[in-house]
């Protein structure tokens, strides 16, 4: 029972430190590709769309060219239970447009391993209809 406790905890700290790589990632507009699965997919209620992860690695290399300095992930709260693991996060970033920007989101992650195989992300979508979406999409006309 005591090993069977002390694997779980291991297996926990080390899904943690993935999160941290994942948020500093994210942060930074450069998320590393080695901590997923190669079928990892993600889900957003801003897109409601089903993407792998080039796509994903694509979406926040494209949201931090719309800030000055990234966009700031915090975690709040983490709740991990067996391949799951919940997540409170707060973002807070300058746009380019000199804009202050700030949500709060919720992340549902799976795990297969240590590895991310899945992200859902809950979020308040109309902050980013008002701040994200105007600078967003002239750049996806391009």
């Amino acid at each position: 029972m005591k090993e069977q406790k002390q694997r779980e905890q291991s297996i926990q700290t080390t899904r943690l430190k993935t999160i941290d790589t994942l948020l500093h990632g994210m942060t930074k507009g450069a998320v590393t590709p080695d901590i997923f699965t190669p079928s990892f997919t993600f889900w957003s209620n801003s897109s409601h769309q089903q993407n792998p992860l080039p796509a994903f690695l694509k979406a926040m290399q494209l949201l931090s060219t719309l800030t000055q300095n990234g966009m700031a992930y915090h975690r709040r709260a983490i709740i991990q239970q067996h391949e799951r693991c919940v997540i409170e996060v707060d973002s807070q970033a300058t746009l380019t447009n000199g804009e202050p920007y700030a949500n709060h989101h919720v992340f549902l992650l799976n795990f297969v391993g240590n590895k991310i195989s899945s992200i859902r992300e809950y979020m308040d979508c109309t902050i980013v209809a008002k701040s994200i979406t105007p600078l967003l999409l002239p750049l996806l006309r391009n």
